[in-house]
Order: structure tokens, then C-alpha cells, then sequence
């Protein structure tokens, strides 16, 4: 396992290493086919991670290659910190691999959500991308490669450049439905 990981999203079908007791394990077993995986849990995978790292956590991000299903996610935590789609698969593409998002439905998803968000941003349905943070901590994704004997690890590392300074985010959907209300008295 990569150093300083405090946060595993495995988005593999199966896990295959053991995980220190410190370390926050979560699993997402995503198929590398041409359905995109349930678009919800994605959206609060990536949320949750994006949570994650702004409490400090370095979250490792990995599938079994490295190029389809992680890039997928971590994809969406670039995009949900505000960057274009094009932009992170780009980014993606340059650190880890020419090849990642080799899956056209994975890539054409991570444009129409992009292209979706920023029709929702100009109709005011949506925060803009500039109400976005982009924290310059380490997003791992895509790392993991198992060798014919089951073993090994190989990582590359996204820095995600600090562009602007982060502004105060706005309370997200989980929080606000998490902050207890009193009901309304008629």
C-alpha cells in the first residue's frame, strides 16, 4: 500500500490486500463495462471523498489497472472541486497514463455531467464552478496493478494544482438533511 494513505476507495470487484486498522477502508464494487455505475452512489462517493480531503485525509482512489473505473471517480472529485471534465481527464491522462478512461461511456459520462452541472450552474440550479475549491492535496487514484503472483503495487500521484484560494464551501445535501428541524406548527 502506498505511504500516508488514510482513506481507501477501492472501486474493484474484490479486495485484495490487507488493511491497516488506521485506515478508512470503503468499497465500491464497480463493473468496467459499458454501463455506467449507479450515478447517485457516485455522486456521494465523490462528495464523501471530497469531505474527506478537505478534512486533510489523503484518499487513495484505485481499480485493478488504474484507467477506467477509479479515473471514473476520481474524475467526478475533480469536477466536483471545479474543474471541467476535459480538464481532469486531461490532467488524468497526462499523470497516470494516455490511456485512462479508455471506456468511452465512462468518459462521454464525465463530459454530459459536466456539460449538465454548468447548464444547471447558468440557470441557478447549481453552485458555479468558481464556488468550487481546488485544494492542492494529493488525489491517488488509479494506482493499483497486481502482478501474475498476486502481488505488488505501483502508484502514481495526481497533484491537483492549488489554482485559486478556497473559499468557504456551502453546506452540501447530506449536511443539510442531517441538521435536525423542528416541524412547522399549524
Amino acid at each position: 500500500m502506498p505511504p500516508n494513505v488514510e482513506v481507501i476507495a477501492n472501486v474493484d470487484s474484490f479486495r485484495f490486500y490487507d488493511v491497516p486498522s488506521t485506515v478508512l477502508y470503503m468499497h465500491f464494487a464497480y463493473a468496467d463495462t459499458s454501463v455506467v455505475p449507479d450515478t447517485g452512489e457516485l455522486q456521494i462517493a465523490a462528495c464523501f471523498l471530497n469531505d474527506l480531503r478537505a478534512a486533510g485525509k489523503t484518499v487513495f482512489i484505485h481499480c485493478r489497472l488504474g484507467l477506467n473505473r477509479s479515473a471514473l471517480l476520481a474524475g467526478l472529485v475533480l469536477m466536483d472541486e471545479g474543474y471541467r471534465a476535459k480538464d481532469a481527464i486531461a490532467l488524468m491522462r497526462h499523470l497516470r497514463s494516455p490511456h485512462v478512461l479508455e471506456n468511452e461511456t465512462f468518459e462521454r459520462y464525465l463530459l454530459a455531467e459536466d456539460e449538465k452541472r454548468r447548464s444547471g450552474a447558468a440557470a441557478g440550479l447549481h453552485d458555479s464552478a468558481g464556488e468550487h475549491t481546488r485544494r492542492g492535496r494529493a488525489l491517488r487514484f488509479a494506482i493499483v496493478v497486481t502482478t501474475t503472483a498476486g502481488q505488488g503495487l505501483q502508484e502514481g500521484t495526481t497533484e491537483a494544482p492549488n489554482r485559486k484560494k478556497p473559499k468557504e464551501r456551502r453546506a452540501t445535501k447530506r449536511q443539510r438533511l442531517s441538521t435536525p428541524h423542528k416541524p412547522s406548527r399549524r
